[in-house]
């Protein structure tokens, strides 16, 4: 396994028709500046595809939709030192917000470890502590 991996990002086909538009790209052209193996549209939504995609970052595309705030689903495999995972990026109080889940549940286990002594009462407290950290806002479909 190497650093890099495979990532799709699916956004709305309606944001995805702005997007061309505001970058002023036709479909074939733009997909080329993104370096996009495939873009899928099944009529509603439209997949971008890489592959080979160092460490699951993909900038070029990643960065447009940021600037133009399109809200966003991406997913990558497992690469050299890092796991599949997930992440959502929306549009909250007018910036975007990210939340990213890996597929390796290690800091779960550690979660864990902490609490599995403790009072129930406190080891709830801890679980509403960390569920806020992590849903810092309601995840809704794009």
């Amino acid at each position: 396994m190497g650093d890099s991996t495979n990532v799709t990002i699916t956004i709305r086909k309606i944001d995805y028709e702005r997007l061309l538009a505001v970058e002023g790209e036709g479909e074939a052209n733009f997909r080329e500046v993104i370096g996009a193996d495939e873009i899928d549209d099944d009529g509603d939504w439209v997949s971008l595809r890489g592959y080979e995609i160092n460490y699951a970052e993909w900038g070029e595309v990643e960065d447009i939709l940021k600037e133009n705030l399109i809200p966003y689903d991406k997913s990558w495999d497992a690469g050299g030192g890092f796991s599949a995972g997930e992440s959502y990026v929306r549009v909250v109080d007018g910036e975007m917000q990210e939340l990213e889940f890996y597929e390796d549940e290690s800091k779960l286990v550690e979660f864990l470890k902490e609490v599995k002594d403790l009072p129930a009462e406190e080891i709830k407290g801890r679980c509403q502590e960390e569920y806020q950290r992590l849903f810092p806002w309601e995840i809704e479909k794009l």
